[in-house]
């Protein structure tokens, strides 16, 4: 079963309606694109990951490592990560972190370099921002120290600043990223007469060709220096004698009618096919056009890109400023709710106490005592007396001139 990360690596939130024709063409992979993805890939069979991306989110390729290593877990099968044109950056991290084994294209290429961030804030901000900088990068120097053949030393110059660690398809086969190269074993383009004729009068519009043959009218390859293709050499023909007996006879043996024309060419039917100087200025011309046309289209592709990506940055900026507000919001409120229960509660204690003396005064069987002198006699003692009954005591008082 094979799966694809292709493009940015990016979050979740880039995994909607507006994204997902950037997606259906290869240019950003969410991380919940790629986790449905897995979800929906055969358990009963090994898993492959085609990887050509130039990096991204490294959160978003670290939340795609964890759902591989889960996978594989679950089913008990293998990953095999196949590296296409390029993985770099957070790509590279998955490529190294996430597979059981690898594999890379003839052509390929593997970057490796320290994460960055765009951060706001002061000092302390943006110590907490290096920081967490630094974690990034240890995960990943740690897994290329541990687990391949790769110089300390190298490997520390990669991850400095604004450094970059490039491999190729051998380098990465030597340090044992990958345990085999997928060769470029592709058959060259064969054309037909009618299709030559096209390009040698409009010109060949595409960015490059390795090879052109056509095919004669005899069936046989021609390539564009006019030969058959084939290094054996070929019995001379009836009219091939013919003329070279031609050209051996002496013009005084010949009589009149032996003229110079003996000694001519072989007529222009005769001749092997030589690509003329119009059709290779054709050719380059409608190369180099074709190479500029898909240049333009890719880069128009990747402006619209960036634009919407910097529009989707933008809103999401604006979505957590508004997130933050209303958080700091809601903890006001319920600060502010929390005094309000506090004050309530006191006050609730209060009419609970002042409710409970008159319920147990009420419920009381025993008479209040009429005077100072009964009220002592009641309480055991003039403190106990005092306490319970103050107005009493301070009538007592009164009648008695203070004493």
């Amino acid at each position: 079963m094979k799966i694809d990360m292709r493009g940015v690596i990016v979050p979740s939130y880039y995994d909607s309606d507006w994204t997902q024709e950037y997606i259906d063409k290869g240019l950003m992979i969410p991380e919940s694109t790629f986790r449905r993805n897995l979800a929906n890939a055969s358990k009963d069979e090994p898993l492959q990951v085609y990887v050509n991306s130039p990096g991204g989110s490294v959160f978003a390729a670290y939340e795609m490592i964890n759902a591989v290593r889960e996978w594989k877990a679950e089913t008990g099968q293998k990953a095999e990560i196949i590296i296409g044109a390029m993985a770099a950056s957070a790509a590279s991290a998955f490529a190294v972190m996430a597979g059981s084994s690898a594999k890379a294209h003839k052509n390929a290429k593997m970057m490796f370099h320290g994460a960055s961030t765009e951060a706001w804030g002061g000092k302390e901000a943006l110590e907490d921002e290096a920081e967490l900088l630094g974690k990034i990068n240890a995960d990943i120097q740690n897994t290329l120290l541990q687990k391949y053949d790769l110089n300390p030393e190298t490997v520390v110059e990669w991850f400095k600043e604004g450094r970059q660690g490039w491999l190729n398809a051998d380098e990465m086969l030597e340090a044992g990223i990958v345990s085999e190269i997928i060769a470029d074993d592709a058959d060259p383009v064969v054309f037909d007469e009618a299709a030559m004729s096209a390009i040698e009068e409009n010109g060949l519009k595409i960015a490059a060709v390795l090879e052109i043959t056509a095919e004669s009218e005899t069936g046989e390859t021609v390539t564009e220096d006019g030969k058959d293709g084939s290094d054996e050499p070929t019995e001379p023909s009836e009219s091939d004698a013919t003329e070279a007996e031609a050209e051996d006879v002496d013009p005084e043996d010949a009589g009149s009618d032996t003229t110079e024309d003996v000694e001519d060419e072989p007529a222009e039917d005769d001749k092997p096919t030589e690509p003329s100087e119009e059709y290779k200025r054709g050719l380059e011309d409608g190369m180099a056009q074709g190479r500029a046309d898909v240049a333009l289209e890719y880069q128009d592709r990747i402006n619209t890109f960036n634009h919407d990506l910097k529009v989707a940055r933008d809103d999401s900026r604006k979505y957590q400023a508004d997130r933050d507000r209303l958080t700091e919001k809601v903890k006001q409120v319920e600060s502010e709710s929390e005094s309000r229960a506090t004050a309530l509660r006191k006050k609730l204690d209060e009419a609970t106490a002042r409710i409970k003396k008159h319920i147990d005064g009420a419920l009381s069987f025993e008479s209040e005592p009429k005077t100072w002198e009964q009220a002592v006699k009641d309480c055991g003692g003039y403190a106990q007396a005092k306490a319970k009954y103050p107005e009493l005591c301070s009538k007592f008082k009164t009648e008695n001139g203070g004493k």
